[in-house]
């Protein structure tokens, strides 16, 4: 099954963060499993670290 990542989903998995849901890191995780990203997700945190380095 190919299993489309959004952006949240994304970032929790990549931070190890306790917010993924189980069931997400289940089917990110499974070997028949194929994880997709959309290049919006890609845009969209390039855009959000930008952001965030503009406030310090």
């Amino acid at each position: 099954m190919r299993v489309l990542l959004d952006t949240h989903i994304l970032l929790w998995g990549q931070a190890g963060d306790p917010a993924l849901p189980k069931e997400a890191e289940m089917a990110i995780r499974s070997e028949g499993n194929e994880a997709w990203v959309s290049m919006v997700s890609f845009g969209r945190s390039a855009s959000s670290t930008a952001s965030a380095s503009c406030l310090y």
